[in-house]
């Protein structure tokens, strides 16, 4: 018997699939379909300058919404900013399966004011690190340590204090059309 156990767990070594959540210090955000907020996500806040995720995104970003929709963006990652609920101040990572391409997108809200900005295209699963700097009066947002957008000037009126930290949501308007899984690794 153990003989058997031992070529079995032989054969799962070699033939086995390896899944995103078996690698170490990944873990999986899931929206499921007909939701917007990710399951897995955990209470954390922002205690430094910096916000590093390693990003893996699978097939399951791949989604055709058929109208206007599809341009919206969906949030990764990010924080809340000056003390604020983040519809007021906030920094984040957005993007969108749009043009048979996965996007990624900057996602700020600024004295309650709204901006996004085109940052780059990514390939699916592929891991990538993802990471917002904040300064006095900068978010600097990077992919692979490539400075992608500098251009995002925090409120002027900005109190220092408590930055919640933002996980995956599905939307806009819509919901998930079907379960959409990320798998991010923090990195700091």
């Amino acid at each position: 018997m153990k003989q058997r156990f031992l070529y079995f767990f032989i054969s799962l070594l070699f033939f086995g699939c390896e899944k995103y959540e078996d690698i170490v210090g990944y873990h999986e955000y899931i929206v499921k379909e007909g939701t917007h907020f990710s399951k897995g996500k955990t209470l954390d806040e922002l205690t430094s300058s910096v916000l590093t995720y390693d990003v893996i995104f699978n097939e399951t970003a791949i989604y055709s919404i058929g109208s206007v929709n599809q341009f919206d963006v969906n949030k990764l990652f990010g924080f809340s900013d000056c003390n604020n609920n983040h519809q007021v101040n906030s920094a984040r990572f957005g993007w969108r399966w749009n043009n048979n391409q996965l996007e990624i997108l900057s996602y700020t809200y600024v004295n309650g004011i709204r901006d996004f900005e085109l940052l780059s295209v990514i390939e699916l699963n592929k891991s990538y690190r993802f990471s917002i700097q904040l300064t006095e009066s900068n978010y600097f947002f990077k992919i692979d340590d490539v400075l992608e957008a500098t251009s995002f000037e925090r409120g002027g009126a900005c109190s220092k204090g408590f930055y919640y930290m933002l996980f995956p949501y599905f939307g806009g308007d819509i919901v998930a059309p079907h379960d959409i899984s990320v798998f991010m690794k923090r990195i700091y």
